[in-house]
């Protein structure tokens, strides 16, 4: 028996068993054992384990239509991680809870498979599915595309191209209020010439063209972020206006090209994404994810003949210098 569930923006839980509305949270974690051919003894084993897991020991003689979402969502992991079923299908469901909560989650679902279950975890969270997941099924519009080890099939789906030739006036899954929007991001070496890969250590220049509803746009009022990312999408470090204001602090017009140069790239061989995200006046006005990529190969970087590669020795690489002194 498998058991699925989904939280919907109407609180309720879609398909699988899902919960009686009318019915208390107590009712419910029964009614659902039941379903799954639990005897009530086998319930009633895992009934204070449930409630602990979900934080809702003073509500869970309440109707659970009167429930928060966040603890309906608790008590719905709750109960399908807790009850015995043999394979446990997540939907997205910890794109609802906070931070601990997802972390939680985690854990039991690890504790699940660890004893010999089978989870099914649905997400586009590729730091949950690399966490989680030791093998992996990539599906586009509805066709497999890969299925094998989890880090192939994350590496396959973040390779898929998102802009062609830096171009971003057709992204749709950018937010904020258009006050300000980015239209296209080129990545450019020390000679000038777009490039799509560097080596470590390497300059460049990433140009910003954009475009304002506004005639002029004050500088100091300007904040732009270019968020680097792995690819699973860790922050590595972010290039931003606020670190380093732009100069020199006056009116721009409400179109231009926006550069940041930056005299050393100081990362470790690998496939870089970058976040765009524009706020003016205290309101975000654009946000771009992964505006453009580029890769990094290994090179010379402490000019002594060795490389240093991101799997072994880290992604940031840090000018540095040994000395000996006498105690």
């Amino acid at each position: 028996m498998w058991l699925k569930y989904e939280v919907g923006s109407d609180r309720s839980l879609k398909w699988g068993t899902g919960f009686h509305q009318e019915l208390t949270g107590r009712e419910n974690i029964y009614l659902n054992g039941a379903i799954l051919g639990m005897s009530r003894s086998e319930i009633e084993r895992k009934f204070d384990e449930i409630v602990a897991f979900a934080e809702v020991e003073k509500f869970i003689d309440t109707p659970v239509k009167r429930y928060s979402s966040g603890m309906y969502l608790r008590l719905a992991f709750a109960v399908a991680a807790h009850l015995e079923t043999e394979i446990l299908l997540v939907d997205e469901v910890l794109a609802v809870g906070d931070a601990a909560f997802r972390r939680k989650c985690l854990g039991k679902m690890q504790e699940v498979g660890s004893d010999g279950r089978t989870v099914i975890f649905v997400s586009h969270d590729m730091t949950s599915i690399a966490g989680l997941a030791q093998k992996s099924v990539y599906l586009e519009q509805g066709q497999l595309k890969f299925i094998g080890p989890t880090d192939d099939a994350i590496r396959l789906y973040v390779s898929q191209p998102m802009t062609q030739n830096g171009d971003l006036r057709n992204r749709r899954d950018r937010s904020g209020d258009g006050v300000i929007r980015m239209e296209s991001i080129n990545i450019y070496n020390a000679e000038g010439a777009p490039v799509q890969s560097i080596q470590s250590g390497d300059e460049i220049t990433i140009s910003i063209e954009y475009n304002s509803k506004l005639q002029q746009l004050d500088t100091d009022a300007l904040i732009l972020d270019l968020r680097v990312t792995d690819v699973l999408g860790h922050p590595i470090v972010t290039f931003s206006t606020r670190f380093s204001p732009m100069w020199p602090s006056v009116n721009i017009p409400g179109s231009g090209t926006l550069n940041c140069h930056i005299p050393t790239v100081s990362l470790a061989d690998e496939t870089y994404f970058f976040d765009l995200i524009t706020t003016y006046r205290g309101a975000k006005s654009d946000a771009v994810p992964r505006a453009a990529e580029i890769l990094v190969t290994t090179s010379d970087y402490f000019g002594t003949g060795f490389a240093p590669v991101k799997h072994k020795h880290g992604a940031a690489l840090l000018k540095h210098e040994w000395s000996f002194s006498h105690r």
